[in-house]
């Protein structure tokens, strides 16, 4: 056995040697960067997942807003200003809207996941399909479904503050699973939530870098047998368990639609999508349901809990905004529309967005031709990384860029300091660019202004500590209290979380018993068991 592996490891040695000769570009035409190694490149500085995005904004602010790194064969361009990203990705379409091969995703998704899916007229259709649905037009529909769910957010934090991370996964969670395919998650603890956040996890693990060996890096690695490759087992366990929620939920919602299950409710995803008869394979159908799912549970959840953080460690933004909000809604429960008339919670929501971005370096675009950039060739099949945190944070477009001041968005539109250079500079780089903008951007926008406001009219937030040192959390969201994976979000903390006033908590009550009513029209497949405890928390309610 050990002379067997002696000589794969031989081969595999002169393979990849061979591969990196063969297959070396002509560097002088390519943009600046680190100083790179043979064969290797910039591989040995790549820092940890965690501090990747830092490393990333010092390297632009060394060599520019558009910089290359060599990754063995690979090259990437990392494009680190409004101007590059308009001019690179937005301007140029498909071209640069692609995607780089994503081994690992391709062994837990197959060919239907439509986020790393490259460029094809099955991805386009999709897309287009998606972006139609999750339409700033369409949202209107949708919102009264996030509107109920935070009701139940904010009874479940009166209740049980303690659980605050469980409510807000649940909470983010079941507003998408009800669009995605018509049925919410009334609780975190119901068994398939358990087994959907158990498969997602599992998911971050095996994508994660460094869980497993670099196979997009060094492709030859995909020919390794798998008593040599624990990773081929594990995207193919993940894979069926997915298989078996996505399918699962797509069979209930289409039985629901035949037996007229969804008069009177906001028509979802699949069933949409199945009528709309856009020669669509279902396969394909109900699997983007689930990437509705993950989208929705995951990037806002990290939002979330960086506003509950922030308001934990910043009693003085948390008491100004209270008082903007507190005059505008007169102790009412706040809708949507209420916050433009709060320019300063509007621009405590953007803070937190400009300095911790949800995905602080995007997700990675692949260019499927040469583009000629100012002298420099950014080269076919090319890795693009849209550097959002640099562009953020970025001293020349941000006084103080590391600091948390809401004012600053008060003093201009974009938060940008005055006189500096804005070429192009726009507030979604959270949710990408080009033609992979996010096509769910108005929902996600929509839920986190409705929590930040709803938030701040129920609760005083305050005492954030660390977790594990139970140390205070100093004000300003430092980034040594996040963590990142595929998303940013705080690192586990604990905090105080206590109801502004009994009317408050009195309005609380009300307002959940009436969204239960509206809610139960999305709990047609829920187990008996969690049915048994909605019925008595509906009887609880009327005492």
């Amino acid at each position: 056995m050990a002379f067997e592996i002696y000589i794969l490891s031989a081969c595999l040695a002169i393979g990849f040697v061979f591969w990196i000769s063969s297959t070396k570009s002509n560097d002088k035409f390519l943009p600046p960067g680190p100083p790179t190694l043979p064969v290797i490149g910039n591989l040995h500085n790549f820092p940890n997942m965690r501090a990747m995005h830092l490393k990333l904004a010092e390297w632009a602010q060394e060599y520019g807003d558009v910089f290359k790194l060599k990754v063995a064969s690979n090259t990437m361009v990392i494009l680190s200003s409004a101007a590059a990203i308009h001019e690179i990705v937005d301007k140029t379409g498909w071209i640069a809207s692609s995607r780089p091969a994503m081994y690992f995703v391709k062994l837990y998704s197959g060919d239907y996941h439509l986020l790393p899916k490259p460029d094809s007229p099955s991805m386009r259709a999709m897309r287009s399909a998606v972006s139609q649905f999750l339409s700033k037009q369409n949202l209107k529909k949708q919102l009264p479904l996030v509107v109920d769910e935070s009701t139940q957010l904010l009874y479940e934090l009166m209740e049980r503050p303690e659980d605050f991370v469980t409510s807000a996964r649940r909470f983010t969670h079941s507003i998408a699973k009800t669009i995605a395919y018509g049925q919410r998650a009334p609780f975190f603890d119901g068994d398939d939530v358990i087994e959907y956040y158990r498969a997602i996890d599992g998911v971050i693990r095996l994508i994660s870098p460094g869980t497993y060996p670099p196979v997009d890096i060094i492709p030859i690695l995909k020919y390794l047998p798998e008593w040599l490759a624990p990773w081929k087992a594990v995207g193919r366990d993940l894979k069926a368990r997915r298989a078996r929620y996505y399918q699962g939920l797509y069979r209930q919602a289409m039985e629901n639609s035949r037996r007229g299950e969804l008069t009177n409710r906001v028509q979802c995803f699949v069933e949409w999508l199945t009528e709309a008869d856009l020669n669509l394979d279902r396969e394909f159908i109900s699997y983007n349901g689930l990437v509705l799912v993950d989208g929705g549970s995951d990037t806002t959840v990290g939002y979330v809990l960086t506003l509950m953080l922030a308001l934990a460690s910043m009693p003085e933004c948390q008491s100004r905004a209270q008082s903007e909000l507190d005059s505008i809604t007169r102790g009412k429960i706040p809708q949507i529309e209420d916050l433009q008339k709060m320019p300063y919670v509007n621009a405590f929501m953007q803070e937190i967005l400009r300095l911790r971005p949800p995905v602080p370096t995007g997700i990675p675009h692949s260019v499927t031709q040469d583009i000629h950039h100012k002298g420099y060739v950014i080269p076919k099949n090319c890795t693009l990384i849209i550097n959002t945190y640099a562009i953020t944070n970025d001293p020349n477009l941000f006084d103080r860029p590391n600091e948390f001041l809401p004012e600053r968005y008060l003093q201009t539109e974009y938060g940008t300091a005055h006189g500096a250079k804005t070429d192009g500079y726009r507030d979604s780089f959270a949710f990408g660019g080009g033609r992979r903008l996010c096509p769910g951007q108005w929902l996600a926008r929509a839920t986190m202004e409705l929590t930040t406001m709803r938030l701040l009219w129920a609760f005083e937030f305050s005492g954030a500590r660390d977790k594990k040192t139970n140390v205070l959390i100093p004000s300003g969201l430092p980034a040594e209290n996040f963590e990142l994976d595929i998303v940013s979000k705080p690192a586990p903390f604990t905090c105080d979380i206590k109801v502004r006033s009994p009317e408050r908590r009195i309005a609380i009550r009300t307002a959940f018993s009436a969204a239960l009513d509206e809610m139960e029209k999305y709990e047609m497949n829920v187990p008996a068991k969690e049915s048994d405890r909605l019925a008595a928390i509906r009887e609880s309610l009327m005492e």
